[in-house]
């Protein structure tokens, strides 16, 4: 019988189990020399992308440190041109409440001129009157002389 399955797989140009078996292993190595070589592709590429994440994200911290500090330089920056706005704003300030105190000065000195001369004129107009008063009591006084 043995020699009949022998014959019939020669005929048909069939493999004997050995055979089978040597192929299986061959194909088997070979799929897990594959499997070992992706494995050790992924492996490699894996590696490669924790060393690129750990760049990013050092990079990142570096980005966000100089983002801070940017930060920080303008809002110093800021500060201090509010605080010397402050500045400009209270020395504007200043010279207008000093020139609001000189207008008030000039009016005030004005007002007296105005006051003095309305007072004097109140008085030459007081004397002309009484010297009028006078006058015309006097002429009336010599009318009525005249007419006694």
């Amino acid at each position: 019988m043995d020699l009949v399955v022998k014959e019939r797989i020669r005929k048909e140009n069939l493999t004997t189990r050995e055979e089978l078996m040597k192929i299986i292993q061959i194909k088997t190595n070979d799929f897990n020399r594959a499997e070992n070589e992706i494995i050790m592709d992924h492996l490699e590429k894996i590696k490669n992308y924790k060393q690129e994440l750990i760049t990013i994200n050092s990079d990142l911290e570096k980005l966000q440190k100089n983002f801070n500090m940017e930060i920080r330089k303008c809002s110093g920056s800021f500060k201090l041109d509010l605080s010397l706005e402050k500045g400009r704003i209270k020395e504007i300030n200043a010279n207008q409440e000093l020139k609001i105190k000189d207008i008030d000065t000039k009016l005030s000195e004005e007002i007296n001129n105005i006051n003095t001369k309305i007072e004097g004129n109140k008085t030459q107009l007081v004397q002309w009157m009484y010297t009028m008063v006078f006058a015309a009591l006097g002429i009336v006084l010599a009318f009525f002389r005249l007419l006694n």
